[in-house]
């Protein structure tokens, strides 16, 4: 645990920086600007731009609050509902494994609309639920 501790969040660079944190976060809800060009305001050079820096000091605190519930000896809450959510993904992985296997990973029809849809239903009834046909 004290390879996790070492650091302190520097909380003075956060609050300086609030109001403008704000107004980024609010352009972004409202697709006012794109993440991509914030990510290049954020950092020049190879180095953060204030307000990026600002951010990844705000973004320590949820790394840290995540760290703390992950080894928290008490109460394995988190841990459960992150193993749920894992095993979700890695069914849904294997089937589409499963589905490319079968077909030797080849499409062997022309391109239709809504093609796309189809492994995301054959997913949704492979969990379980019966979707509507598309």
């Amino acid at each position: 645990m004290e390879d996790l501790a070492r650091n302190r969040v520097n909380l003075n660079e956060v609050i300086t920086h609030w109001p403008d944190m704000l107004k980024v976060a609010g352009s972004l809800v409202t697709n006012q600007v794109r993440a991509y060009d914030l990510l290049r305001l954020f950092g020049r050079d190879g180095r953060p731009a204030p307000l990026g820096a600002a951010f990844a000091e705000y973004g320590r605190i949820a790394k840290t609050e995540h760290l703390l519930r992950v080894v928290d000896p008490v109460d394995d809450t988190y841990r459960r509902q992150m193993n749920r959510q894992l095993t979700v993904q890695e069914s849904r992985h294997k089937l589409a494994r499963d589905v490319g296997h079968g077909k030797r990973g080849t499409i062997d029809q022309a391109y239709r609309d809504g093609m796309e849809d189809q492994l995301s239903s054959a997913m949704t009834w492979a969990r379980g639920r019966c979707a509507p046909a598309r």
